[in-house]
């Protein structure tokens, strides 16, 4: 058997080669503005809406805008691997590279963690207005009390097949994403005019579990018992992304829609730093120490509440 001494470099070219295979998240820049962030903490302002237009009678009034601002601190993510100097002599099964891999893949899924996290804890998460991202008493100025917080209480829908809230029927699914999309159409600015109307293309994420559901409520045609789907002749555009974290996180009865097209996205995908890739090897007191070399990968960055108004929670009662 022949074996080949790995060196530094040779891992290092590995994980330069893992990386490279990284591919953003498909939806992601449609729900969470990417930032380029330059300082520890960034400070946003919501800036209100102007005045709506009124009768021009004597002189020109002019209102002023509002400004709510936040701050969003960005935080320090990092992973990392020794591999034994014995594993990169006798690296006969590609173990090597498998750790490297894994790493790839632990950054690959990093936003996606980093953003299902933030949705989830908007049931608690305070932003800019003070109150929950997902909640039920929403003020701004003139906007009177609203909400994004959305009961959907399935034994009042007139379906011809009825599930549960942990399994809807599809038409359940139908009407309850039609009820929380009209929620958010209409929702009000500061100066009490809707915000939302001109939105046609909506995200909707459920866990795993209610896909089903929701899938046949988006996609098809006709329903049990040969009901028209009639959601799919609104003129809206409304895209599926279920994922498993919603149901690791208890999301059994729930879902988000997020508006796709609205000119501000309910989250911010703020960078500080880009990923950074150290390697401790052959010379390196680590190495020398513990017989090892070290790959570490660290990123300064984070996802957080932006919009309220252009995302809406719905759950099923």
């Amino acid at each position: 058997m022949e074996f080949v001494n790995l060196t530094k470099k040779d891992v290092q070219g590995m994980v330069f080669e893992a990386m490279e295979k990284i591919t953003p998240i498909p939806w992601l820049g449609s729900v969470a503005e990417a930032v380029k962030s330059t300082d520890v903490t960034e400070k946003y302002a919501d800036l209100g809406m102007p005045p709506p237009f009124t009768e021009w009678v004597g002189e020109r009034t002019m209102g002023q805008l509002a400004e709510y601002p936040w701050e969003v601190a960005n935080t320090k993510y990092q992973t990392g691997v020794t591999v034994h100097e014995d594993d990169l002599y006798l690296d006969k099964t590609g173990k090597v590279q498998m750790r490297v891999n894994q790493l790839e893949s632990r950054l690959n899924h990093l936003d996606a963690d980093l953003f299902f996290e933030r949705m989830v804890a908007g049931e608690a998460g305070v932003c800019y207005d003070g109150q929950f991202f997902y909640d039920a008493d929403h003020v701004s100025r003139n906007s009177g009390t609203q909400s994004n917080d959305i009961a959907c209480d399935i034994s009042t829908y007139n379906a011809s097949l009825h599930g549960t809230t942990t399994d809807p029927s599809p038409e359940e699914a139908k009407v309850a994403t039609f009820n929380v999309i009209l929620a958010l159409l209409k929702l009000k600015d500061d100066q009490g005019k809707v915000c939302n109307s001109g939105v046609r293309n909506f995200m909707v994420q459920c866990p795993v579990s209610l896909m089903p559901a929701f899938s046949a409520a988006l996609n098809n045609t006709v329903l049990e018992h040969g009901v028209q789907n009639n959601l799919l002749k609104t003129g809206w555009k409304i895209g599926l992304e279920p994922d498993p974290r919603l149901d690791i996180a208890g999301w059994t009865t729930k879902f988000a829609v997020h508006c796709v097209d609205h000119p501000a996205k309910p989250f911010v995908n703020q960078t500080l730093r880009m990923p950074r890739i150290q390697i401790l090897g052959e010379g390196s007191t680590f190495t020398v120490q513990n017989g090892r070399i070290a790959v570490f990968i660290d990123v300064w960055k984070k996802i957080h509440f932006l919009s309220w108004r252009a995302s809406a929670l719905g759950t099923l009662t």
